[in-house]
């Protein structure tokens, strides 16, 4: 269960988020935080109550002052969740230029973009030798559905409805791996801080993917690079390659040219 803090912690970011773009989607919003759609619309009420944004139907607006200063941003809020999965879609089949042949050790983290991308992955597995390693139960779902025999789901705590497996056995389990690969998704990607997410145990646990594998790839949507979140977890230089369905603004783009990390784009 979240602290006080935690709670806390995440409304100002959705507070901030909705600022931002306009416009928010419940749905979209249990993505980010690793939480269930229950727990943000109790988020938004709260919100709302204080006067932070407006509830609307299946999410939140900014307010009127908030939302004409950032009316270009307001059609990436609005987009729907067919065309995020459009996007996703997109970025998981420009990831398999990644994947190790004919056999592979595999690092898959949680969230919507790498979850995603497993599915991809299932689609074009033939009997190829690979080893999964995910601290998602929802990727070691689709892993198995598709009949990849060597699958390992990391122990843990489970965050966000169970949508990742956190904490020192998630760790410990990692400390005993290596990867040829790891994919990883982001909450945010900012130019003065790098990639970042919504809690230092999510975070840890990326930390770790990425010093484990060789090679590590970043899954994320281009709207996240006007999203803040609250934990840091990889410098731009920590990351080899960054694929997103379409050109980053100006900034971080620059920011991962300058750290020498590969911009992928379908």
């Amino acid at each position: 269960m979240a602290t006080v803090e935690e709670v806390a912690q995440r409304q100002r970011a959705i507070a901030e988020q909705t600022a931002q773009l306009g416009h928010t989607s419940v749905a979209q919003l249990a993505a980010a935080f690793s939480v269930t759609t229950e727990t943000i619309r109790r988020d938004l009420k709260t919100l709302e109550h204080q006067g932070a944004l407006r509830r609307v139907h299946g999410g939140a607006v900014a307010l009127e002052q908030q939302a004409a200063s950032n009316a270009q941003r307001l059609h990436a809020g609005m987009q729907s969740e067919a065309t995020h999965l459009r996007h996703r879609q997109a970025i998981g089949l420009q990831a398999m230029q990644f994947v190790p042949k004919p056999q592979a050790e595999i690092f898959i983290d949680a969230g919507a973009t790498t979850e995603a991308f497993a599915t991809v992955l299932a689609r074009h597995y033939l009997g190829q030798r690979w080893h999964v390693v995910t601290n998602s139960p929802v990727v070691a779902k689709i892993m198995c559905a598709a009949n990849i025999p060597d699958v390992s789901v990391l122990g843990g705590t489970l965050r966000g409805h169970g949508k990742a497996l956190t904490g020192k056995a998630a760790i410990s389990a990692l400390q005993r791996l290596r990867a040829d690969v790891a994919f990883l998704g982001t909450n945010a990607v900012e130019s003065e801080r790098g990639f970042a997410t919504s809690s230092e145990p999510i975070a840890e646990v990326k930390r770790e993917m990425l010093l484990r594998a060789r090679h590590s790839v970043i899954l994320s949507e281009s709207f996240k690079a006007h999203c803040k979140s609250e934990v840091p977890f990889a410098s731009f230089e920590e990351v080899g390659t960054v694929i997103s369905e379409r050109p980053l603004p100006a900034s971080p783009l620059r920011c991962l040219r300058d750290a020498n990390t590969q911009v992928v784009i379908p």
